[in-house]
């Protein structure tokens, strides 16, 4: 019952980012850009949801400029959304989480 659980709010949280994330994609390009991204983090609405899932907006915000730096300041949509899940607090660190993690990077 747990996992339906879990389950069924991962598909809702990646339902609500893909909506947030696509009206982001000014361009529709399919890239998310830096300038892009802090333009979402002011939006009230996806910081609480974020917070909602457990992930701090404040921490994302330095994470997300180290990684933007890493890859010449744009990520395409879907590694943004994968990078929030698996930054999600209630996720516990794996070693396949942590080599994934450090692709990105």
């Amino acid at each position: 019952a747990e996992a339906e659980k879990e389950r069924i709010h991962v598909a809702s949280l990646k339902e609500t980012l893909s909506d947030v994330m696509a009206s982001l994609d000014a361009d529709l390009d399919e890239y998310v850009t830096q300038a892009e991204f802090n333009s979402l983090l002011v939006k009230p609405e996806l910081c609480r949801t974020l917070m909602s899932a457990g992930i701090d907006c404040v921490d994302l915000v330095d994470i997300m400029n180290f990684i933007f730096q890493q890859h010449r300041g744009k990520l395409p949509v879907s590694a943004v959304l994968e990078l929030f899940m698996q930054l999600r607090g209630s996720n516990v660190a794996t070693v396949k989480a942590l080599v994934d993690f450090r692709r990105l990077l």
